[in-house]
Order: C-alpha cells, then sequence, then structure tokens
C-alpha cells in the first residue's frame, strides 16, 4: 500500500511530497459482521425493519410471510391473518374478504353465520328483492292479525260494502222502507192495524176520522156516527158523601154548540170529613195484645183528636177494671199514665182512657177506648214452655213403660210365675222460676218526624243529577224520604251549572214535611 506523505516548508526549504510503500494487514470479519471504515473495525451486521439477515448469502433481505400470515411490525415476525368481524380468509386469495349472505339469508352479528330473515308481524319476504315488505290486501279484504293472512271484509248489521270504495257505509233505505236487522235489507214499511203511511213523510201515521165519524175495526174505514143522545133533560148525577149528605155532580143540559145533550159538571164538593172527638190506645205494633208481668210497671199512652186537629189541655180518666186510678192533662194530641200491673184478682185487666166534653173542645161530646191486657207470674212464653217439657217428659215415661209391656209379653212364656211389676218413676214437680221479664212497654209517641221531597224539577236536557244535602250531609238524589229529629233544618240542593237552592224547614215528631215547587231556572 502506498502512502503519500506531505512535509510543509521549513524556512527557505519549500514543501514536498514524499511516497513511500507501507504494508497494511487484511482485516476480515467473521460472518454477519462488516468492516468499518471508519474504525475500521468488524461490527454486526443490523438489518433494517422488515428485513432479515440471510444465513447464505450473509445479506439482508426482505422478510416475505407465508400465505395466510402477516408480518407484524412490532414484533417483526409473521402471525397468522385474523378477520375483522363481518369478513372471513379467502382459501385461495389468502385475503380477507366481507361474509355475503345469501338471498334470503342475514348475517348474524353473534354467531356470524347467515341465518334465514323472518319477516315481522304483518311483512312478507319478497321472493325478488328478499327483503320484508309490508303486507299489502288487495281492495275488499283486509289483513287478519291472529292468521296474517288477507280476508274478505265483512260489514255489520246496518252496512253495506261499497264496490267502489271497498268500504263499509250505513245502508239508507228509500222513503216508506226500512232496514230490515235480520236480512240487512231495505223492505216495505207496514202499518199496523189503525195506522197509514203518510206518502209525504213515509211514516206511519193513525188514522183519525173526521168530526161525526169513526174508525171501523173490521173495514178500518171511517163510518158516521149514529145520533144517540147521551143523556135526558133534567136528569142529574148525585154522590153520597163520607159524612152521609148526597151532592149533585153533574146535570144534562142541551149543548148550545151542537144542539147535542151533554152532562155539564156543577162544581159541587163534598164538605170536609171531621173525626170528632176519638180515644185510641196506643200499641207497639198497632193491634199488638197488651201483656205484662206480675209487679211490672206499666206506660199506658192514648192519642186523642178533637176533630182535624190534636187535643190539648182536655182532662183523661185512666180506669181499670172500672175503677178510676188516674188523671192527666192532654198535651199534643197525647197523654199517658203509669200502672203497676198484677195478677190480682185476675190476670186479665180492662184498662180504659176516657175524655169527657170540654171547652177545649166544645163542638163534640166525651170519648172513649178499652184495652184487654193479660198479666203473668213468670216472664210470657216461659209458662208455655214449661207445659211443654211436662208434656214431654211425660210422653217419654208412657214410653218406657210400653217398652216394658213388650219385654213382659217376650219372656212370659218362661217366667210365667213371676210377676213383673214395672218400674215407673214418678213425675218430678218442676217449679216455676219467677225473672226479670223483658215485655216491651207500650210506646211512647214517635220521636222523630220525617222530611219528603218527592222530585226536583231541572230545564229540559240537562244530564247532571241533582244532588240534595241536609245540614250539610249529603242524602242523594230525589225522591228522597228519611227520618229527622224534630226542629229546624237546612236543605241544600245543587246542580251543576246552576244556583243552589237552599231553604230551612222545621220538623214536627210523628209529622212528614214534605218540600214541593223545587225548581233550577
Amino acid at each position: 500500500m502506498q502512502v503519500k506523505v506531505t512535509i510543509p516548508a521549513v524556512g527557505d526549504k519549500p514543501a514536498y511530497s514524499v511516497t513511500k510503500e507501507i504494508s497494511v494487514p487484511t482485516i476480515t470479519c467473521p460472518v454477519g459482521q462488516f468492516l468499518d471504515p471508519i474504525t475500521n473495525t468488524c461490527k454486526p451486521i443490523v438489518c433494517p425493519a422488515g428485513q432479515f439477515l440471510d444465513p447464505i448469502t450473509k445479506t439482508c433481505k426482505p422478510i416475505v410471510c407465508p400465505v395466510g400470515e402477516y408480518l407484524d411490525p412490532y414484533t417483526l415476525t409473521c402471525k397468522p391473518i385474523v378477520c375483522p368481524v363481518g369478513e372471513y380468509l379467502d382459501p385461495i386469495t389468502k385475503t380477507c374478504k366481507p361474509l355475503v349472505c345469501p338471498v334470503g339469508e342475514y348475517l348474524d352479528p353473534y354467531t356470524l353465520t347467515c341465518k334465514p330473515i323472518k319477516c315481522p308481524a304483518g311483512e312478507y319476504l319478497d321472493p325478488i328483492t328478499k327483503t320484508c315488505k309490508p303486507i299489502v290486501c288487495p281492495v275488499g279484504e283486509y289483513l287478519d292479525p291472529y292468521t296474517l293472512t288477507c280476508k274478505p271484509i265483512k260489514c255489520p248489521v246496518g252496512e253495506y260494502l261499497d264496490p267502489v270504495t271497498k268500504t263499509c257505509k250505513p245502508i239508507k233505505c228509500p222513503a216508506g222502507q226500512y232496514l230490515d236487522p235480520i236480512t240487512n235489507t231495505c223492505k216495505p214499511i207496514v202499518c199496523p192495524v189503525g195506522e197509514y203511511l203518510d206518502p209525504v213523510t213515509k211514516t206511519c201515521k193513525p188514522l183519525v176520522c173526521p168530526v161525526g165519524e169513526y174508525l171501523d175495526p173490521i173495514t178500518l174505514t171511517c163510518v158516521p156516527v149514529t145520533p144517540k143522545e147521551v143523556c135526558q133533560i133534567g136528569y142529574v148525577r148525585k154522590i153520597r158523601c163520607p159524612d152521609g149528605s148526597e151532592i149533585v155532580i153533574e146535570k144534562c143540559e142541551k149543548d148550545p154548540t151542537t144542539g147535542r145533550n151533554r152532562w155539564v159538571p156543577t162544581g159541587n164538593t163534598c164538605p170536609p170529613l171531621e173525626m170528632g172527638k176519638i180515644v185510641k190506645i196506643l200499641t207497639y205494633p198497632e193491634g199488638a195484645a197488651l201483656e205484662a208481668f206480675d209487679g211490672q210497671e206499666v206506660t199506658v199512652t192514648a192519642s186523642v183528636v178533637c176533630g182535624l186537629t190534636l187535643s190539648s189541655g182536655e182532662t183523661a180518666t185512666f180506669e181499670v177494671d172500672g175503677a178510676e186510678v188516674a188523671r192527666g192533662t192532654t198535651s199534643s194530641g197525647t197523654v199517658s199514665f203509669k200502672w203497676k200491673a198484677t195478677v190480682e184478682p185476675s190476670r186479665t185487666h180492662k184498662l180504659c182512657v176516657s175524655v169527657p166534653k170540654s171547652a177545649q173542645c166544645p163542638k163534640y161530646g166525651s170519648a172513649r177506648d178499652c184495652k184487654t191486657i193479660t198479666v203473668s207470674r213468670i216472664i210470657p212464653g216461659i209458662e208455655e214452655q214449661l207445659i211443654k217439657e211436662r208434656e214431654e217428659y211425660a210422653k217419654g215415661i208412657e214410653a218406657l213403660r210400653q217398652e216394658q209391656e213388650r219385654i213382659r209379653e217376650l219372656i212370659q212364656p218362661a217366667i210365667s210365675a213371676i210377676p213383673i211389676v214395672p218400674y215407673i218413676p214418678a213425675i218430678p214437680f218442676i217449679p216455676t222460676i219467677p225473672t226479670v221479664p223483658t215485655v216491651p212497654e207500650v210506646p211512647e209517641v214517635p220521636k222523630l218526624g220525617k222530611i219528603s221531597i218527592p222530585s226536583v224539577e231541572i230545564p229540559f236536557g240537562v244530564e247532571y243529577p241533582v244532588i240534595i244535602y241536609i245540614d250539610g250531609e249529603r242524602i242523594g238524589s230525589p225522591p228522597v224520604l228519611l227520618d229527622a229529629d224534630p226542629g229546624t233544618h237546612t236543605v241544600r240542593i245543587e246542580l251543576k251549572g246552576f244556583t243552589p237552592i237552599s231553604k230551612k224547614i222545621s220538623v214536627i215528631a210523628g209529622e212528614t214535611t214534605v218540600l214541593t215547587g223545587l225548581r233550577f231556572v
């Protein structure tokens, strides 16, 4: 190897070059290394990314992965190709291709398999496009939601299928006809006997004969009425009134317009009926027998009426078996007495209440009412029960005696010498047991009155209900009849959209207060 050395100028001596031959040893790098020209040393061969060191040629060559694999840029190794969702590895080209399902199927995103297309209710699979389309029924048919098939439209009674629009429309019968609900067809109107078909309104109307004629029920024609007097002049019609008097209510006169006889009302009415003075011992229920037990304090109440008014301030006498026991004064039509029941001298007593003629009721005389009361030593009903038990006990003893006789007849041949004396137990004495009775006393005068609201008039067409309140409590809709304490009560009647009606009423014990003339305007 020749080396050229340049010597710089020194002083007067110019620069010059000297070439010398130098021997340099040859460096041979091992396999997989190269000689660095700068450092003149061997360094390992490093292939660039995507290449590998060929062990034969000792040169870098590009990495080529086999079919179906790819070069991982991070690990620089070949890995099998994994196709994304919805694609598959083509075995020929070894590349990923999209999954294409055959016609009529779809790709299941979970199983990545093709499945047949199922159309939802009301749709069908089009054999050409292989897509679901809504089922469209032809005109005159409808889609059955259960069978998903088209069926002919059946119109309800009173309607028909329009051949143009293929929809149901109401049947309109021509004048003089009606719709038969069975055959769903129009039929001519047949008027009942005594009616005719009006040619204008096409409805049945009653046959009305002109004045002086009547409708013959057989021929259904108007026939002249044969004149006949209904009464004779001078005749009258009378009625007998409850008080025994008679009054004329009609008289026969000639009609000045028609010239025919007729009955003309006189306008007479019976005089108001007065009951006179009436005394009545009250029982509960009405007409029930009076009963009590020995020692019971009985309240005897009687009602006293003077004509059409309740008696007040009159003296009343209470008698037992014809002997006067007490006196009292009537008040608001009643009078009450106290009496202690006794079985002496007998178990039945005659109770009487009498009211003589007085200045408070001068128009009428005296009045009297009597009732019979039965007094028992024990509670009514217990005595009958004891008698019944004694009878049942006697029947049992008699049955025992008959059974002994039957047994004696059966064994008589064997022990005929031995007399059989049946044992007959004595009937025990059952003493009466006096107990506290529960016989109801004769009721006193009713303590409650009644409120009656039979009806409330409302305007025509109003459909809201009428609501009744009494003392703020909702009662309901009329008619109303209920019990109420004596005194003043507030009645409020409401109807939606109208001003409420409010009234104050007074209730009297034993009487009914009726509200009438109630009207919403």
